[in-house]
């Protein structure tokens, strides 16, 4: 089975087969470390609501999807090329909600099911620089999405800055659209220093 997989915002593509991760895993990659608690900053990241609605989320999710708080709790293990990450979200009325990602950053296709039944092919790698990168195909919404995950330090402080890639094929099947949206997230004692 082919994958297409979102490669840049300009929406060029790179076909992927199931048999053989890609030569750049093979590179050992910088050991970057992305564990810990991290908030998302509103101020400076980008809705995403229209992008969990063109990939099939429910209408109802609308109303939570950029609202409250959103952290990240991340276990990294570079030596390993493990990734767990936590997602948490915090809205003052209703109860907190969390969901978990396992992946493994050798560069191994994953298929898995989501939330109603669709299914997805992953896989994850860490680049050269030591960008965490995870590619998905959505094959129910003609869709492949990339997204990057790298440090930076500004200020003396630390930032996970994630940059999501989408890449839908229009009706026709001759043409791709790309969409990308950031999220910066800030360590939970910078975040909670900042209020």
């Amino acid at each position: 089975m082919l994958l297409v997989m979102a490669a840049t915002a300009a929406g060029a593509a790179s076909t992927l087969t199931n048999d053989t991760p890609p030569a750049r895993c093979n590179t050992p990659p910088i050991p970057l470390d992305f564990t810990g608690r991290w908030c998302l900053d509103h101020t400076t990241s980008d809705e995403v609501w229209q992008m969990m609605k063109s990939l099939g989320a429910p209408l109802v999710m609308a109303p939570f999807a950029d609202t409250g708080e959103l952290m990240n709790v991340i276990q990294h293990s570079p030596s390993d090329h493990m990734w767990r990450e936590t997602l948490v979200k915090k809205i003052n009325y209703l109860p907190q909600f969390t969901r978990e990602n396992i992946f493994h950053l050798d560069g191994r296709i994953c298929h898995k099911t989501l939330d109603g039944g669709i299914k997805v092919a992953t896989r994850a790698f860490v680049e050269e620089d030591g960008l965490v990168v995870t590619e998905t195909e959505h094959p129910q919404y003609g869709a492949a999405q990339r997204i990057e995950r790298r440090l930076v330090t500004k200020n003396n402080t630390q930032e996970y800055r994630v940059r999501n890639i989408i890449c839908f094929r229009n009706k026709e099947g001759n043409g791709v659209t790309t969409r990308v949206y950031r999220r910066n997230f800030v360590r939970e004692e910078d975040y909670r220093n900042r209020r």
